[in-house]
């Protein structure tokens, strides 16, 4: 049991895209692609035997494209780069994001994520993992925005056992200049929904965000993350960066 509930805390941040999702979607026939990078610079080889990729640096390509007024898929390749120098590919992962209409006239704009995907598991928890992300996304003050994303993250195959795990999250920006905005992000991983981990082995991170509004087919968003317990591990950098194409 022990294991398992180790294993569910390890999960609580994907370890190949830190990102809380706005409502947006993709209109028909429109795509864009993005790369998402992410590094753990203090990491080092861990001891013989054990796994080999702790997060020194991840690169995830995400190809996106919109199949109706309020639907968009993506496809996730996700790569990792180890400490001892070596290179791989570390999974794949399938999403599908739907925008609630209906909520456009609302003060806060609704839409649901879900995805599913398989991981090397020296990279990650699970083998193979699902996630429901129901979304709120909150414009006010003209320049400010917040977004909610109520995670469950479900193992898959035989890790189905552990049972879905509750990472919310959460992100508030304001544009100060040029349209460049300085927010803060919050990820948490509180463990199974039915049995949530004690405070100390839940992961809990801050990251200082600047996002990039300026031009409207590009997307920047760079981050430093302060992992607040020892559960969470290593200060991460994390940079989102995406092209919509014409």
């Amino acid at each position: 049991m022990v294991a398992v509930l180790a294993a569910a805390s390890a999960r609580a941040q994907d370890p190949f895209e830190i990102q809380v999702y706005d409502a947006d979607v993709l209109g028909y026939g429109q795509s864009m692609e993005e790369l998402h990078v992410i590094s753990k610079p203090s990491v080092v080889n861990p001891p013989p035997g054990e796994p080999r990729d702790p997060g020194l640096l991840h690169l995830t390509a995400e190809p996106q494209v919109g199949l109706g007024r309020h639907l968009e898929t993506a496809f996730y390749v996700e790569t990792a780069l180890w400490p001892d120098g070596s290179y791989h590919v570390s999974g794949a992962k399938l999403r599908l994001k739907w925008k609630l209409w209906f909520s456009d006239d609302w003060p806060v704009r609704l839409a649901i994520n879900a995805e599913v995907g398989n991981a090397d598991v020296n990279s990650d928890a699970y083998a193979w993992s699902g996630e429901i992300r129901p979304i709120l996304d909150w414009r006010f003050l003209g320049r400010c925005r917040a977004f909610l994303n109520t995670n469950l993250g479900v193992p898959l195959g035989h890790d189905v056992r552990a049972g879905p795990a509750f990472e919310p999250q959460a992100k508030a920006n304001c544009e100060v200049l040029w349209n460049v905005a300085l927010g803060l992000e919050y990820y948490t991983g509180l463990g199974p929904i039915l049995d949530w981990l004690p405070l100390g082995e839940q992961t809990h991170y801050l990251f200082y965000v600047v996002d990039v509004y300026r031009w409207p087919k590009v997307e920047i968003s760079l981050g430093v993350g302060e992992p607040l317990t020892l559960a969470s591990g290593p200060w991460t950098l994390n940079a989102n960066l995406g092209l919509e194409m014409p």
